[in-house]
């Protein structure tokens, strides 16, 4: 019984923690492709 609270428990903060780390990498992933959108349409206007 408390093994499988404690499996549940493990469970729910590695997919906390998985989740904000793709999170993080999803969002410098997008800066990084907003700063080269940004040069790109300079290079336009």
């Amino acid at each position: 019984m408390a093994e499988s609270i404690l499996f549940s428990l493990g469970l729910g903060v590695g997919t906390f923690f998985f989740t904000q780390s793709m999170i993080q990498l999803f969002r410098k992933i997008m800066e990084i492709v907003w700063k080269f959108a940004e040069s790109y349409t300079g290079y336009y206007s």
